[in-house]
C-alpha cells in the first residue's frame, strides 16, 4: 500500500470519528428505495471509500465491475456482477457498513456492458 493511500485512509478515518461526534448517525438496514439524507461531502466520500475498500476485500466479490455512489448516506450500487449471488453479497455487504441509510441496488447480472 502506497503512503498517498495511507494518508487518505488515515483523513478519511478522522473525518468520520469527527462528524460521528457531531451528530449522531442514521443506521436505517433497508435495501430498496429510500430518500436521501442531507448530503454531505466528505460524509458521503468517507462512506464512498470505505465501502469500496469493503467491496475489494470480499474475496467473491473482487473480481466484480460494482460502482459505488454515495448521496445523503444513500448506497447507490451500479455494474455488473456475475450471478445474483453476488448482486446480494454486495448489497448486504453494503447496507452493513456503519452510516449507510439503505441501499440502492442497480447492479445487473452479466458480462459488462461495452462502452
Amino acid at each position: 500500500m502506497s503512503i498517498f493511500h495511507l494518508l487518505s485512509a488515515a483523513l478519511v478515518g478522522v473525518l468520520v470519528a469527527c462528524e460521528a461526534t457531531a451528530a449522531a448517525p442514521v443506521r436505517g438496514r433497508a435495501t430498496g428505495l429510500c430518500p436521501s439524507g442531507e448530503a454531505r461531502f466528505w460524509r458521503d466520500q468517507a462512506l464512498t471509500v470505505r465501502l469500496a475498500g469493503q467491496l475489494q476485500m470480499h474475496q467473491p466479490l473482487r473480481r466484480e465491475r460494482i460502482e459505488v455512489q454515495v448521496r445523503g448516506g444513500v448506497v447507490l450500487l451500479s455494474g455488473s456482477v456475475s450471478s445474483p449471488r453476488q448482486q446480494r453479497a454486495a448489497a448486504q455487504l453494503a447496507a452493513r457498513v456503519e452510516g449507510v441509510r439503505c441501499v440502492q441496488n442497480f447492479m445487473r447480472v452479466g458480462p459488462p456492458r461495452s462502452r
